[in-house]
């Protein structure tokens, strides 16, 4: 694999982390890591899932 495609995906779950938790912890949320971390977590699959489809279709394309 690609250490390419891990990193923007990673980044991009940070900043999302860290933006939700600013904002739930805004909005006073009882568990606002928690709220964060499952944010994070569903947009760096959105991210790695769309990564990993670019890069397949990439590949076979070379072929």
């Amino acid at each position: 694999m690609n250490k390419n495609l891990f990193l923007l995906p990673i980044l991009v779950g940070v900043i999302f982390f860290v933006l939700a938790v600013i904002l739930f912890t805004f909005i006073e949320s009882p568990f606002p890591y928690f709220a964060g971390l499952f944010v994070a977590f569903i947009v760096f699959e959105i991210t790695f899932f769309y990564r990993f489809t670019k890069n397949k279709n990439e590949t076979r394309s070379k072929l």
